[in-house]
């Protein structure tokens, strides 16, 4: 660990890569329970450029631009799933009508009329799941050629003459690979046909409008959100309790214990120092209360009358994290940044939620008569501008792991 302790220590754009692999080559004892994702330009397990400005991971990232695609870089791009891309025969093609294969290529002229051309692949696409298609289109007379992974849900992908390569999920659960002409529009010739799954949970941003962007800054990649800016993954059931070391621009901030099951934003977690006083309830000092709400022991209980407890500490438009602690609830209680994000909870445990600030208010309080409600910890931190990347662990580590992890993740990122 020594060595490679100060492998990792390199911090200029050139060797990005390396720390980048080293990285994930750690986090590959832990499977598919690890997933890391980085700003930045190189080759990670063999996926070609963390980065890429459009969500189908067409074209690259480049410094100062959009970021519409992250793979996760503890994935890798599995094996060859066509056999017969190169259309030396027709085995496992079914043509529809104004599709043809011959000449080693697969061809289709403008003929006004919606057909497809289909390869069925050994074994079912994995709805949700990402997959590397690759294709040369030899010759191109007029229209897009595209295609759908197991359904009939298309992405253009190409337009013109020339080897293109796309990240497409899978739309449906079939062994259905489906080339389509456009309607009829799409006349030309396509070659060498290579479809790959690459395994991880991947970020994207299709809205040109709410991506990050990509900057380099005193030798680190990073990326850099503003208010309405997200980059976002989806985790399936199995990360209700998961750990994130992420790193920014202001340090190193670990969470354990955290439900991302659904949309997560990478945004998230980029915090700034704490603004909450007093939220361990040490003191009633900072805080306003209203109806029956109370602090005491360390703690804020409602006693049944329609309240909140409050701080004004806010900046209008920024964005924050709160997260607070649940102790005991007879029913909901509801919490809002500055006027925004209102979410109820009626169960016990910590909470998390984010929201851009309407006023400088963060408020958390009960809105029916009789509700009771006992709270503790509450934490607010605004979302600050610079990500210098994300570990996530599906469950909690370790403290010897974490440790390490922890320290990887600061040298990733040129904090240590």
């Amino acid at each position: 660990m020594r060595r490679l302790g100060r492998t990792l220590r390199q911090r200029q754009p050139s060797a990005q890569k390396t720390i980048a692999q080293k990285v994930a080559s750690i986090l590959r004892k832990y499977g598919t329970d690890a997933h890391v994702y980085l700003p930045g330009i190189g080759v990670i397990n063999g996926l070609t450029a963390g980065n890429y400005l459009d969500s189908a991971g067409t074209t690259a990232a480049t410094v100062d631009n959009p970021v519409g695609l992250v793979l996760d870089a503890a994935g890798s791009v599995g094996s060859e799933l066509v056999t017969n891309g190169s259309f030396a025969t027709s085995t496992g093609w079914t043509l529809q009508a104004g599709w043809t294969i011959g000449s080693g290529v697969l061809s289709t002229s403008a003929s006004g009329s919606n057909a497809n051309a289909i390869y069925v692949v050994a074994s079912p696409f994995v709805i949700g799941n990402t997959y590397l298609v690759t294709m040369t289109v030899t010759r191109r007379d007029a229209g897009t050629v595209r295609v759908g992974i197991g359904g009939f849900t298309y992405v253009d992908f190409a337009g013109a003459a020339g080897t293109f390569s796309k990240y497409i999920q899978a739309s449906a659960s079939t062994s259905n690979l489906i080339f389509n002409n456009q309607g009829g529009l799409f006349s030309g010739d396509v070659d060498n046909i290579s479809v790959k799954e690459v395994t991880g949970i991947h970020a994207t941003q299709a809205t040109t409008a709410n991506k990050s962007i990509l900057r380099l800054t005193s030798g680190k990649y990073n990326w850099v959100f503003d208010a309405t800016d997200s980059l976002t993954a989806t985790f399936p059931a199995g990360y209700e309790s998961a750990t994130i070391i992420n790193t920014a621009e202001t340090g190193q901030v670990t969470y354990t214990g955290q439900n991302i099951v659904g949309t997560y934003d990478m945004r998230g977690a980029v915090i700034g120092s704490e603004l909450v006083v007093n939220g361990d309830f040490s003191s009633a000092t900072g805080w306003g209360l209203t109806g029956g709400w109370g602090i005491a022991s360390g703690v804020a209980t409602n006693s049944g009358t329609i309240g909140n407890i409050s701080q004004d500490n806010l900046t209008v438009g920024k964005t924050y994290i709160i997260t607070f602690d649940i102790i005991a609830v007879s029913n909901w209680v509801i919490a809002a940044i500055g006027g925004a994000g209102n979410q109820s909870f009626n169960t016990i445990g910590r909470k998390t939620m984010v929201a851009t600030a309407g006023s400088a208010q963060l408020l958390i309080g009960t809105q029916v008569a009789g509700h009771t409600a006992t709270i503790d910890n509450v934490s607010v931190k605004e979302i600050t501008a610079k990500e210098y990347g994300r570990i996530i662990f599906k469950t909690a580590q370790s403290a010897s792991d974490l440790a390490v992890m922890q320290r990887y993740a600061n040298r990733l990122a040129g904090l240590s």
